[in-house]
């Protein structure tokens, strides 16, 4: 990589882009400015873009820095040993460190030396690998990395591995100090550990390292060690950096090296590495936490080797040995005795059945096992089937065959598991059971649903019936994907119902766990991968797929009436007896019905599996887990008391914490940032707290909890309710991002329970300026943190140039798999398919298959036919099967070689048929399992690159928000981020297995904030919770957090040490009192004086009742409690104390337990439409009071109904149960106990810590409803109820007050009681106030705000302003405006008004006319119709006209005038004009028809063909092709004839009679004379002159006089098939009959003679009314053919154009083919695949040249028809004109036919000259290149001739050369001509050779005369120097030949005119027509074009292509 420019901007002192800045901030790190070396000064100063420092003390710094790599000692040892370091790396090459590599470049031009390195080389090599590593640029790291585990490179880690290095530099060898140190750097680094793209590239290393059998490891370690000791004695300080890291690679190597941990020698160096940390102390350093933790994971590494059994017995380890391990092992483990045998106490195998193998009667299925890694997360078939109970752990039990560690984690794995799926697999189980008749099951039916829903174990399940399999196929993202149909619930329904209720119901929703039963009751699990309601539903990226995948069919679920569809993919790692029981499930679905679909309703596998698969991750390596000690304590240990409470263990700081001088600077959470750093010193115990409760907002239980949370390495938080917990936890954020890069903590991972309460709490950061945060999951609804979340950040981040190849590789790897596994489907889809069995007996079989599949030969060698002929012959074999006995084997059958058709009876036919199955179906299914697992491995390798850089973005971040569930997920991205905090809100209601999977290995600090005595966490099962007997053994709700306080540690108990926040802000004491009385008893209050609760009379009561509790209904899965007279009185209460008017929306909240209850009372509140005045409104109230007030002085006011809102109840509280409430506040919280009943059974209100939560949830006030004798059964019911009813807050009643009348008692016992006593809010007094009006309320007493909102229906007695008329209005209404009607008003613009309000009339000036009047606009001075009123010159008036204005492409602007005139934004007089692109249809007319183009106005491009049916057509046939394309005349006898005269020619040849121009003597149908002419068709007698009707004799037939039919009786009328009549004279001038023909001067439309020369073209006459063609007249029949042939030679001429373009394009690409494939190409004998192209389209072309002979032009037909008819009439015929003829396609069809074999022989001639072309073949392509030369130099001459005849120079020169080649190819290969007579003498050739330069030099004169010639002249001159050497070894085209291809595109063109060069050759001009610039003529060279719409001289129209054709006019 290129080293950075610096900023000079920067280098001023004032660069405004500061970090984002793309230069270097740093001089350094830019190149060095060459003259600052040499002269200490540069000459452009600040301006200089490079680096001002000396290179060697700078190279030299950073590369003793980057040496110095992480260091895990304190910073001052870190300097100092980092200097100590550096200094000896620089005394052992003084000069080394300026040479090291900076830039992967130069380390990689390092790395190419292949042999052994030198001491300074390999110094180089490991110091340019570490300053690269540690650089900032991931990419680079990674290549180096990926560089390293290079073949190359891998050896010079080797030598140096195996070098008996010394310890320094002092000699010159490899050393310790100078290379292995370095290398130690290097393996142990951050990115090189714990990148996941490069893992496999470390792990490499490690392998080298390790070495065979750990040999090289070993004996590396072990001289590592022993330099060790030197460094410790000569630079202690260095040692202490320097060993951690040997101890690191050493945990590497055995953890990557599976044979490590049976190897001695590997636990020698393990016991030796030991004995030096005792040594040193190093162990009991809280600075060497991390070493600590290496040690322990090689231990248990190592006691794993232990376990594992010899196959040979050896003899016991010495004494010596054992004590030594056993020392090791009992040291780590603080006193354990290890991993014990798995020997089992008798009392406990007698009392709980153990799991699996240890059980005496043992495993109770296939998923029961001892270890809970073997454990599948889902339950097996077997075990849904199982009648054994599960083995579930006790907590705290004793389990002797694991260690306390492994017990943790075993007992919280099987708890979960049972938790999650437990409900699950009794389900199916009882589905199982009662499947015969699953009535027994049924819940109740949802109206107009047809879904079979069923609740059993506590759970619901729905079962979708009659599944069959339609596809199966591998998808790239999901892998193995099965299409499923089942029964559609709501067939009876239209497509919009089905539409409407799949998208609204939550049924088979994505990613939700199904399984399949099949007939033998088999389950297996899988989840939905896709889910489509109908077509429009998928993605562009599911269609992609779709479409790539040719097995896979799209399935919906609404499209069709009967099946509805969805895509499932397994739910765990496909093995081979799922494709197995997936290929029994093919077979079965086809023909049976019983095939269910059982669904798990809101089950998500991602909830739980993840944590479950981290508890199994984590077993095997227990030591990995921070704070183990402290989660799985060891009792017989004596723990230290602490310092200032004896009773709690003493909990050391974390590991950064403890380094000696280390502090936390607290000033970042002062209010005002102090002077001088405040300093807490984790380890003391006299920080001043009482300087922090001064200069900060934190009470002293805050300020104790966060100094005593950053002091220990594990911190407990308590906070009750209201003290600020999340307040606290931002607060400790803060200051440990504030101390961030001293302690190098990384980021600092916050983790909650719900998605939601992490949105909050990162919410919370943000508002403390905290903004560094990635945000994990996609569940997020915060708005505030999408730009947090990782899937979105990802977006701007770019993958590394090592990740993108290996992604890439990867990518590739899955579509070949994909391909693969599309083939396995298809068989286990289509088994009996004829491919499927051919496909197997090709490949098995070979002589079943050429007998059934190729040919059947007979004794004699005939080929038998079996069948009719028309069947395959293996289907013919196949029906020959029969059901039978054999007497042989199938295998001895198949290896016979007798032919299968007469040997194999039809038994034995179909016992081979079956046996092909079963080997086809076994095959299929290893095939696909095997590339299942394939594709899961290299998906799985695919989500680690992605995550690789996630994994960067997280390492960046300062904060890393996840749910536990989510961190579970990333655990194996987040173990490779360095975070060393983890943060955990409400972790009082968190699972302890999520707690502990949320454990990564970096952490050593640890901060729980919650409180275990609110709402523990949920569990589905009951029985497992402590609220339950049962449940009291596992205790699976108690969180970490409670169990951490609760748990003794030690022989003498003692507690561990939580703070507590001890003031609350929430409740009022009143209601504080009641918890704190037994749960916080030393809690404070803090609270402002809120005020009473208006309308009631206290603020805390209990309103007592016995009306029983309903069982709820088993709906949506959940059993449930309501009580129909609780929720009669919330209603009432909400309702009364809405009335209010004092609290907003959302400050009451009702609280119930029961979620049957909540769905009952939001039904009933939503139903409940009321006034809603909240103290939000009371703004708005006042206000309009006010405008009351001073209505006098307004015209107009808004009426109150502005300011009352109208709402449902439900939106105006929140509804919500307990369990949701836990960490929300209301002002006033109504509670619904709901149970009530006989046996006082208070259900869930009888667990302390929900009695908590509901309790403390009101700041103002609390109203309890329920059952006192009920609660009371429980204790601390009990205490609140004697409590509250000593204060008077317990009775029958609830008594409210009126704030009116105070002495008033009002006491309410039902819902009736309110409306009787306070129907409004107050009493049931008459309101005593006043209106503001004067007028007495009439409404009973209400609170101020609803009286506010009183209107006053009395009539206005106000007078209005400006009139004398009275108000209209009620007197609690606004005085509106006048409405008095005011008639006959003059306007001042002169219109009047027939009638206006009176309030207008006042403000007559300002009145709008209505009026419609013409205004023209100003700037487009457009005619509009606007009302008179309307100001067309304002800025704001859009003109709504059509644009018209004429746009560049001729049109007119159909577009808005608005839309193309548009103001400015800043200044709306300037007008911007834009029509943008023209979008009407092109309309230019074409030249070879009647059509115009309707394609899209395309300005400045040719038309294409025209695309429509031809029109040409005459009395006999009409032409069926395209328009496009040239018609052949009609060859029948002319039509043209009458009783005077008849025509003697062809229909489609011109006439040799003239138009009859007698009138018809004919009559009509009526009786009267024709009309019409002689010769034409009569008319309707509707068109009779004497009786048709005046609309027929009205109309005008004469368009020059104006004459209507009545008055035309002396002239013949023309009627034509459209219905329109004109006279002859009028439709003679629209045909140009003059132009053609002589008339007689006294009557105009007699015909007296033909013009020799025509005036004009011809045209077919159109009607003048409607321009319908005319074509099928006798009198204009000359006319139309005349056109009808020029438009057909036209269209030839342009078809002919447009296929020669085409084979010119294909013959280029022939050439460029045979160029590009020419080295590749391996000569062999078979050459005709290299030349089949070039043999095929010289076919083509030969055919084009003869397509386009003059035989096969239009004219040439016209000219043999008109012979023909004159040879038989007698009638002599004028000599054919040529120049009609088209000969230049013919001409240049032969020159590329010429092209193709000119290419062919130039590549046959190169490929002979090879040396490694076999002589054989050489002679065979020479003697092919001889024959076809021969050919083609005689095609060369006649082509010659043509094009001078034809005047076309630029094809005759092609030619010319073409010979010349032809030629001298030929004589070069003479000597192959095989007769003796037509052998060439050398003199004979060398005058060939001599006439072709000639010849060639001729050329060149053509070439300087004729224009387009010139470009050939560099061909011709290097044409004759290859005739001197004989050899043309390309054939491509020159550029300049494909710059005239590419001008003979554009030379014919379908719209425009047509024209002619001076030597009559053809060309068109487009767009207008009418020539505008010059050019040359493609065929001659001469001039054409021209300028201005004026020709060049010489260019003429050709309009007298007619003319050319009169020869054949008779």
């Amino acid at each position: 990589m290129s080293s950075p420019r610096i900023c000079f901007q920067w280098r001023k002192g004032n660069c405004r882009r500061g970090p984002k800045c793309k230069y270097a901030h740093q001089e350094n790190l830019a190149e060095a400015c060459r003259d600052f070396q040499r002269n200490k000064n540069c000459r452009r100063g600040d301006n200089c873009t490079y680096g001002h420092f000396t290179v060697s003390t700078s190279r030299r710094s950073s590369g003793a820095q980057a040496l110095a790599g992480r260091s895990t000692i304190p910073s001052t040892t870190q300097s100092s040993s980092q200097n100590t370091i550096a200094a000896s790396l620089t005394q052992a090459t003084t000069t080394a460190s300026s040479t090291v590599p900076t830039t992967l470049e130069s380390w990689k031009r390092i790395c190419r030396n292949r042999g052994t390195y030198s001491p300074i080389q390999m110094k180089t090599f490991l110091e340019g690998a570490l300053v690269l590593i540690t650089s900032k640029d991931i990419g680079t790291a990674q290549e180096v990395i990926k560089g390293l585990a290079d073949e190359n490179n891998l050896k010079h880690i080797q030598q140096l591995l195996e070098a008996d290095f010394t310890y320094d530099g002092t000699s010159e060898e490899l050393n310790f100090v100078g290379h292995i140190i370095p290398f130690l750097k290097v393996v142990t680094n951050h990115e090189f550990q714990t990148s996941i793209v490069i893992e496999r590239y470390a792990g490499t290393i490690y392998n080298v390292i390790y070495g065979v059998s750990g040999t090289r490891g070993v004996q590396f370690f072990e001289r590592v060690l022993s330099r060790s000791r030197t460094l410790m004695t000569n630079n202690p300080d260095d040692y202490l950096e320097t060993f951690p890291m040997i101890i690191s690679a050493l945990k590497h190597t055995i953890q990557l090296n599976s044979s490590a941990m049976v190897q001695e020698g590997v636990k020698k160096v393990a016991r030796e590495a030991l004995t030096q940390a005792n040594e040193q102390n190093l162990l009991v350093n809280p600075e060497m936490r991390p070493l600590h933790q290496n040690f322990k994971i090689i231990n248990e590494q190592l006691a794993l080797g232990e376990q594992i059994p010899s196959l040979i017995p050896t003899k016991p380890k010495s004494n010596e040995v054992n004590s030594i391990f056993s020392s090791f092992a009992s040291w780590l483990a603080g006193g354990s005795k290890g991993i014990a045998h798995p020997t089992l106490h008798p009392a406990i195998q007698a009392v709980t059945r153990l799991p699996g193998t240890l059980s005496e009667l043992g495993p109770r299925h296939d998923n029961d096992h001892a270890s809970i890694t073997d454990i599948h997360i889902l339950p097996t078939p077997q075990e849904i089937r199982s009648t054994e109970a599960e083995y579930l752990p006790r907590f705290g039990g004793e389990i002797t065959h694991l260690d306390r560690n492994q017990k943790l984690l075993d007992t919280q794995f099987r708890l979960l598991r049972e938790d999650s799926i437990g409900c699950l697999r009794e389900a199916l189980r009882q589905v199982i059971e009662n499947r015969g008749n699953l009535a027994a099951l049924r819940g109740p039916r949802r109206k107009n649903d047809g879904v079979k829903r069923y609740f059993t174990a506590g759970v619901a399940v729905l079962i979708h019936q009659n599944v069959q399999v339609e596809y199966i196929s591998l998808s790239p993202r999901h892998g193995l994907k099965i299409g499923i149909t089942f029964d559609q619930p709501i067939p009876f329904t239209s497509n919009q119902e089905r539409r409407e209720w799949w998208g609204n119901e939550d049924v088979l929703s994505f990613s939700s766990l199904v399984c399949i039963l099949n007939e033998e009751n088999e389950a297996v699990f899988f989840t939905v991968a896709d889910r489509y309601v109908t077509q429009r539903d998928i993605s562009e990226r599911d269609r992609d797929e779709i479409d790539e995948d040719s097995n896979q069919t799209v399935l919906t679920l609404a499209d069709d009436q009967k099946r509805a569809g969805i895509t499932i993919c397994f739910a765990n790692v496909v093995r081979e007896t799922d494709v197995v029981w997936l290929s029994k499930l093919l077979t079965s679905s086809a023909y049976s019905s019983k095939i269910d679909l059982v669904e798990f309703p809101k089950t998500l596998l991602a909830s739980f599996r993840p944590i479950l698969q981290g508890l199994q991750k984590r077993f095997d390596n227990t030591q990995g887990i921070p704070f183990i000690d402290w989660l799985a304590p060891d009792p017989s240990l004596d723990y230290q008391p602490c310092a200032d409470d004896g009773s709690k263990v003493q909990v050391k700081p974390p590991v950064y914490a403890s380094r000696p001088g280390f502090f936390f600077d607290l000033s970042s959470i002062f209010t005002t940032r102090p002077a001088t750093p405040v300093r807490l010193y984790p380890a003391a115990n006299d920080f001043d707290m009482q300087n922090l409760l001064e200069n900060t907002s934190l009470d002293e239980g805050q300020a104790q909890s966060l100094v005593k949370a950053l002091s220990r390495e594990v911190g407990l938080i308590q906070g009750p309710p209201g003290t600020g917990k999340s307040f606290v936890g931002t607060k400790i954020v803060k200051v440990l991002l504030a101390n961030k890069t001293k302690a190098n903590l990384g980021p600092v991972v916050c983790v909650c329970y719900t998605n939601h309460a992490l949105d909050q709490f990162l919410e919370h950061l943000l508002d403390i300026k905290i903004g560094n945060i990635v945000r994990l999951g996609s569940r997020s609804k915060s708005e505030r943190l999408e730009k947090c979340l990782l899937k979105n950040l990802v977006r701007s981040t770019d993958n590394t140039k090592v990740e993108n190849s290996e992604m890439w590789e990867t990518r590739s790897t899955i579509r070949t798999l994909v391909s693969e596994a599309a083939d396995y489907c298809r068989v286990l889809l289509h088994p009996e398919s004829d491919v499927t069995f051919r496909t197997h007996i090709q490949d098995n079989y070979p002589h079943f298959f050429k007998a059934l599949f190729v040919e059947d030969v007979d004794d004699e060698g005939f080929i038998v036919q079996h069948g009719n002929g028309k069947q395959k012959p293996f289907q013919v074999w196949k029906r020959k099967a029969r059901l039978g006995t054999i007497n042989r084997s199938v295998r001895s059958i198949l290896n016979t070689t007798e032919n299968p058709w007469t040997s194999l009876t039809p038994f034995e036919i179909n016992a081979v048929l079956t046996f092909w199955r079963g080997e086809i179906r076994q095959n299929a299914i290893a095939g696909l399992a095997d590339v299942a697992e394939q594709h899961r491995v290299a998906n799985e390798k695919l989500s680690t690159l992605r995550k690789e850089r996630d994994r960067r973005l997280l390492q960046a971040a300062d904060i890393i928000g996840v749910t536990t569930s989510g961190l579970a997920a990333h655990a194996d991205m987040l173990e490779r981020v360095d975070a060393k905090v983890l943060f955990c809100e409400e972790a009082g209601e968190i699972l302890e297995a999520h707690t502990i999977t949320a454990l990564i290995p970096s952490i050593v600090h640890m901060i729980l904030i919650g409180d275990h005595e609110q709402l523990r966490p949920h569990v589905a099962n009951y029985d497992l919770s402590t609220e339950s007997k049962k449940g009291q053994a596992y205790n699976l709700d108690v969180s970490l957090f409670e169990r951490l306080v609760r748990q003794p540690y030690g022989n003498v108990p003692l507690k561990f040490p939580i703070a507590s926040l001890n003031t609350q802000r929430r409740m009022h004491t009143s209601i504080a009192d009641l918890i704190r009385l037994k749960t916080y008893p030393g809690l404070l209050d803090k609270v402002p004086d809120y005020p009473s609760i208006p309308g009631m009379k206290k603020r805390l009561f209990w309103m007592n009742h016995m009306h029983m509790d309903s069982k709820g209904d088993a709906v949506k899965a959940t059993t449930s409690y309501t009580n129909d007279f609780e929720q009669e009185m919330v209603l009432s209460l909400v309702t009364h104390l809405l009335h209010q008017g004092v609290f907003k929306e959302k400050q009451i909240a009702v609280l119930t337990p029961y979620l049957g209850q909540m769905s009952k009372l939001r039904r009933i509140l939503g139903n409940t439409l009321d006034i809603v005045v909240g103290s939000r409104d009371q703004q708005a109230l006042d206000e309009a009071a006010e405008f009351l007030e001073e209505e006098e002085k307004q015209e107009e006011a808004p009426p109150p109904s502005d300011v009352v809102r109208k709402s449902s109840l439900a939106a105006a509280v929140r509804i919500a149960t307990i369990d949701n409430f836990q960490g929300e506040e209301a002002d006033v919280v109504i509670i619904s106990l709901v149970r009530s009943n006989k046996d006082h059974q208070c259900g869930f209100l009888k667990t302390s810590n929900r009695i908590n939560v509901l309790l403390s949830r009101a700041k103002w006030g609390m109203y309890i409803i329920g059952d006192a004798n009920t609660a009371g059964s429980v204790p601390m019911w009990a205490d609140v109820i004697n409590q509250m009813n000593i204060n008077g807050c317990l009775g029958d009643t609830l008594e409210l007050q009126c704030d009116r009348h105070s002495d008033v008692t009002i006491h309410v016992a039902c819902k009736d009681d309110f409306n009787r006593f306070s129907p409004e809010g107050g009493c049931d007094r008459r309101c005593e106030w006043r209106l503001k009006c004067g007028h007495a309320c009439i409404s009973k007493c209400h609170s101020s705000a609803l009286h506010k909102l009183t209107i006053c229906f009395e009539p206005c007695p106000r007078q209005l302003v400006g009139c004398d008329h009275p108000c209209t209005s009620k007197c609690g209404q606004p005085c509106g405006p006048c409405t008095a009607p005011i008639r006959g008003v003059l306007l001042k613009c002169g219109h009047t008004v027939t009638q206006m309000r009176c309030s207008q009339y006042q403000k007559l000036s300002e009145y709008f006319c209505r009026a419609r009047v013409q205004k023209k606009v100003p700037g487009c001075n457009h005619e509009v119709t606007v009302e008179c009123g309307r100001d067309i010159h304002s800025a704001n008036f859009n003109c709504p006209s059509v644009c018209g204005a004429d746009l560049n492409c001729g049109h007119s602007c159909k577009n808005r005038c608005m839309d193309c005139r548009k103001p400015s934004k800043n200044n709306r007089q300037v007008i911007t004009v834009d029509h943008g692109k023209c979008s009407q249809k092109c309309g230019r007319p074409f030249n070879t028809c009647s059509h115009s183009c309707e394609q899209l106005c395309h300005d400045g491009e040719d038309c294409s063909s025209c695309k429509r049916k031809c029109e040409i057509r005459c009395a006999h046939s009409k032409c069926d092709g395209n328009c496009r394309d040239p018609c052949q005349p009609c060859a029948e006898q002319c039509i043209l004839g009458c009783e005077h005269q008849k025509c003697l020619m062809p229909c489609g040849v011109s006439c040799n009679i003239l138009p009859c121009d007698k009138v018809c003597s004919k009559l009509l149908e009526c009786g009267h004379q024709c009309p019409s002419l002689c010769g034409e068709k009569c008319p309707d007698k509707k068109f009779c002159r004497e009786c048709g009707s005046d609309e027929v004799k009205d109309f005008v037939v004469d368009m020059l006089m104006f004459e209507t039919y009545r008055n035309s009786k002396d002239e013949p009328i023309v009627f034509l098939p459209c219905g329109h009549y004109y006279t002859v004279s009028t439709f003679d001038g629209v045909a140009h009959m003059k132009d053609f023909f002589e008339f007689d001067d006294t009557t105009d439309w007699k015909i007296t003679g033909r013009y020799l020369q025509e005036k004009s073209a011809p045209e077919i006459p159109k009607c003048p009314g409607c321009r319908a063609p005319y074509t099928t007249s006798a009198r204009y029949n000359e006319v139309v053919k005349k056109s009808q042939l020029q438009n057909c030679i036209r269209q030839f001429t342009l078809a002919s154009h447009s296929t020669l373009v085409a084979l010119i394009q294909k013959v280029n690409s022939l050439q460029d083919e045979l160029e590009k494939t020419r080295d590749s190409f391996v000569p062999t004998t078979d050459l005709g695949k290299r030349y089949a192209d070039s043999v095929k389209l010289a076919k083509e072309i030969s055919k084009y040249n003869t397509n386009v002979t003059k035989e096969e032009q239009p004219y040439h037909r016209v000219y043999e028809l008109t012979v023909l008819a004159c040879r038989n009439h007698g009638i002599s015929v004028e000599d054919y004109n040529p120049s009609v003829v088209q000969y230049r396609f013919g001409i240049e069809g032969a020159y590329q036919e010429l092209r193709v074999a000119l290419s062919r022989v130039c590549d046959m001639d190169i490929i002979a000259a090879r040396i490694s072309t076999a002589q054989e073949l050489k002679k065979r392509l020479w003697q092919r290149i001889v024959v076809i030369t021969a050919s083609a130099a005689e095609k060369c001459l006649e082509l010659v001739e043509t094009c001078k005849e034809r005047k076309n120079q630029l094809i005759e020169v092609q030619a010319r050369i073409a010979f010349a080649k032809f030629l001298t190819m030929h004589t070069k290969h003479r000597d192959e001509i095989q007769t003796d007579k037509e052998k060439l003498s050398d003199s004979k050739v060398a005058g060939i050779k001599a006439y072709a330069i000639e010849d060639l030099e001729g050329c060149l004169e053509i070439c300087n005369v004729v224009p387009s010639c010139k470009n050939l002249i560099p061909e011709i001159k290097e044409t004759i120097r290859s005739i001197k050497g004989g050899t043309f070894y390309s054939a491509v085209t020159n550029k300049e030949m494909r710059e005239i291809y590419d001008a003979m595109t554009r030379e014919f063109g379908g719209t425009g005119h047509w024209y002619v060069c001076p030597n009559g050759h053809q060309f068109t001009v487009g767009e207008c027509g009418q020539p505008m610039r010059v050019g040359v003529c493609n065929e001659c060279g001469a001039q054409i074009g021209g300028q201005s719409h004026v020709p060049v001289a010489g260019v003429s129209r050709d309009t007298n292509l007619d003319a050319r054709m009169r020869q054949m006019t008779i």
